[in-house]
C-alpha cells in the first residue's frame, strides 16, 4: 500500500484535493451553509485546472491520473451540485432534476474519457455548469428555477456542441 501511495504524482495529489473540497461541499450542503458549498466547489474548480496543469509542467500524466481526474470530477462537479439543489428545494422534482443532471455529467466525462477531441472538448465541460449555478445563487436569483437550470446545464454537457480548450 505505501509502494502506491508513494507512486502518486503532485497532479494527483491536486486531483485528490478536488476531491476532497467536493466532499466538504456536500458536508456544507447537509449543514445548511450554502454559501460555504460554493466555495468549496469553487475550490475544487481550481484544483481541477491546477492538476493538468501540473501533470503537464512536470510532464508526469498518467492513466492513473486521468481516472482519478473524472472520479474527483464527478464528486465535486456531478454530485456536490445535486446535494446543494435538493438541499435548497427538498422536493420531487429538484431530485429527479438532480439525477438528470449527474448522470449527464457522467455520460460527459465517460465520452472524454474514451472519445478525446483534439484542442477542445464535445459538450460543455462537467465543471462549468457548477460556476453557472454558483453565478446563479450569488445574483439572488429566484432559487425556484434551478432545476430548470440544472435541466438546461446537463443537456449542454451531453450536446455535441464543440468547446474550445482554455
Amino acid at each position: 500500500m505505501l509502494k502506491f501511495l508513494k507512486s502518486l504524482t503532485l497532479a494527483d495529489l491536486a486531483t485528490l484535493a478536488n476531491a476532497t473540497f467536493g466532499i466538504l461541499s456536500i458536508n456544507a450542503t447537509r449543514n445548511g451553509n450554502f454559501e460555504m458549498a460554493f466555495f468549496m466547489i469553487f475550490a475544487a474548480f481550481v484544483c481541477d485546472f491546477l492538476d493538468g496543469k501540473i501533470a503537464r509542467f512536470t510532464k508526469k500524466t498518467t492513466s492513473l491520473g486521468h481516472d482519478l481526474d473524472s472520479l474527483s470530477d464527478t464528486i465535486s462537479f456531478g454530485v456536490a451540485p445535486v446535494a446543494f439543489l435538493i438541499g435548497t428545494i427538498p422536493t420531487l422534482l429538484a431530485t429527479i432534476t438532480g439525477i438528470f443532471f449527474t448522470l449527464c455529467g457522467i455520460l460527459r466525462l465517460a465520452r472524454f474519457n474514451t472519445k478525446p477531441i483534439a484542442g477542445g472538448y464535445e459538450g460543455m465541460p462537467i465543471p462549468l455548469p457548477s460556476l453557472c449555478i454558483a453565478t446563479y445563487y450569488f445574483a439572488g436569483a429566484p432559487i425556484e428555477y434551478l432545476p430548470y437550470l440544472y435541466i438546461a446545464l446537463g443537456l449542454l454537457m451531453i450536446s455535441t456542441i464543440k468547446v474550445k480548450k482554455i
